[in-house]
């Protein structure tokens, strides 16, 4: 299955580090000895339960300082309602053009409560004035 998705599947090329042209790996070219499972040439899994195995935030009120990304320190938690769990992320917004919506400017901003408000207000300031313009907001 591996090998079919990677015959057409940019992103699992990607991941493995093959390019678009480049030719996808033949079953027969891994390392295996006569009667020996492919399995029993991969490293064994970690003996450790996870990274935070000794710590418990269960009921516990979750903020930037208990839970922080690993690999990017400028994510932060953000919850998008009431009673929905936090997650550590960042805010994409995109203004679209009404007629046919087609994505007319774009920006990633960092997860804060006036995030929204203040990447809208800038965003809407870069079009072009002398023009009518009309403004639609989800």
């Amino acid at each position: 299955m591996l090998m079919e998705q990677l015959e057409y599947n940019l992103l699992f090329r990607w991941f493995v580090g093959l390019s678009a042209n480049e030719p996808v790996w033949h079953p027969k070219e891994f390392p295996t000895q006569e009667g020996q499972d492919i399995n029993t040439l991969l490293p064994p899994p970690p003996s450790d339960p996870g990274r935070n195995p000794a710590l418990n935030y269960r009921k516990q009120k979750r903020s930037n300082v208990t839970h922080a990304s690993t690999t990017d320190p400028f994510a932060r938690l953000l919850k998008k309602s009431k009673g929905s769990e936090a997650k550590i992320c960042y805010l994409g917004r995109i203004v679209t053009e009404n007629r046919n919506g087609l994505g007319v400017d774009a920006r990633l901003t960092l997860a804060s409560g006036t995030a929204e408000r203040e990447t809208a207000i800038a965003m809407i300031e870069n079009k072009p004035a002398g023009k009518r313009v009309t403004l639609g907001a989800d």
